[in-house]
Formats: structure tokens, sequence, C-alpha cells
């Protein structure tokens, strides 16, 4: 049996310029951006901390891909 896997799928390219794009459109207009779970997961820059310790609790492995990996 293989092993369970919690997978998270960003709405957000994995490209330089989607990131670029992404991190401008949360800056000026974060009330339009398309993707939550970035919105929720992400500050500016980096990981959100409380978020990792989340995701470091959890009993299951958690995968996370952007939309164009999925």
């Amino acid at each position: 049996m293989e092993e369970q896997k919690l997978l998270f799928v960003y709405n957000a390219g994995s490209d330089f310029f989607s990131s670029l794009t992404d991190m401008a459109h949360k800056t000026f207009s974060p009330s339009t951006y398309q993707c939550h779970l970035c919105t929720l997961t992400f500050g500016k820059f980096s990981i959100k901390k409380e978020w990792k310790s989340f995701i470091d609790s959890l009993a299951i492995k958690s995968v996370f891909l952007y939309k164009n990996q999925f």
C-alpha cells in the first residue's frame, strides 16, 4: 500500500516570472490575488512560521505543487 500524502496545489506557476508577478500582485492588490493557498502559506518573501509549524506537526506527509506541476 502506498504511503498517504496530503496534496496542496498552488493556483500559481512555478517559474521565475510567475513568482515575481505573484509577489507584486500580493503586495499591491492582495484582495484580487487568485492563489489563496499562497496567501495562507507565504509572506512576501518566505513561508509563514505558523504555517511551517502546522505542517511539521501533521502526522501525514504534505506535498506542495504549483498548478503547472500538477
